[in-house]
């Protein structure tokens, strides 16, 4: 028997010959499209005199800083379904009718019940007399009106702990975290980020890290616990719970109280 050598093509079944068919074609079309996408790439001119434009209304007439100013000076901070987020819609529709945009409104959705601050003071009378930077936290009940007591620390981190300040609260302005040590800052408090600092700050934290501004000494308490906490203040009827606010050189980040419902 002789021996025969036999071409790939000479054995392929119809099936493989009508794939390679289709490959073939779709590579020709493939082609076919870069061509033509480069051409149109190469026909489409800059336009210039937009362009100059566009940074002449930036640099010249911008309004970004007036429109951030109102956005957070004037309207803000806006609680959802408060009468400030209402004065900042109407604002914000204002503007937009300005500028010439059509079907300018906004859509109602069901918010639920909101909250207000209208007025709150807060001073430290004794050994010296000094105003305090606070802010109440929203959701949280109005004292109906002037209310004096002493301050007290308390240290909870466990049910037992409780017991221990059963009977000895009401009344009592109660602090929740040690004293903060505040360093002297001998550098610019404002810093322009350069590319590794963007870098670094998009980058996905490892698991479990927190960053600096969220870290707390002992760890966070379980909510089981704190619902716990914040009930058994309620039944020892305490007149403010103070929480110290993680900002420095009287900037302070409050955030809510309680649950909106």
């Amino acid at each position: 028997m002789t021996e025969k050598n036999f071409h790939p093509r000479a054995v392929a079944s119809p099936r493989i010959r009508r794939f390679q068919t289709r490959m073939r074609i779709a590579a020709f079309s493939l082609a076919l499209l870069l061509v033509l996408f480069g051409l149109a790439l190469a026909e489409d001119k800059a336009d210039l005199a937009a362009i100059y434009k566009i940074k002449d209304e930036g640099l010249n007439r911008s309004q970004v800083m007036e429109i951030l100013s109102y956005m957070t000076d004037v309207y803000g901070p806006r609680l959802s379904g408060s009468p400030d987020k209402q004065k900042a819609a109407d604002w914000v529709q204002q503007k937009l009718n300005e500028w010439g945009l059509e079907n300018v409104h906004t859509e109602k959705y069901d918010f639920g019940r909101s909250w207000e601050l209208k007025k709150f003071q807060a001073h430290m009378i004794e050994p010296v007399y000094s105003p305090l930077l606070a802010f109440p936290k929203a959701w949280t009940p109005g004292t109906n009106g002037l209310v004096r007591g002493e301050a007290i620390r308390v240290e909870i981190s466990s049910e037992a702990d409780i017991e221990k300040y059963r009977g000895k609260l009401k009344g009592m302005f109660v602090l929740t975290q040690p004293e903060r040590e505040v360093e002297a800052h001998f550098t610019p408090d404002a810093k322009r980020y350069t590319d590794e600092d963007l870098a670094d700050i998009a980058r996905m934290p490892e698991p479990g890290q927190m960053r600096r501004f969220m870290r707390r000494p002992g760890g966070f308490p379980s909510r089981a616990l704190i619902r716990k906490i914040n009930e058994f203040y309620v039944s020892e009827g305490v007149a403010a719970v103070l929480d110290a606010s993680r900002g420095e050189d009287g900037t302070i980040f409050v955030q809510s109280g309680g649950d909106r419902a």
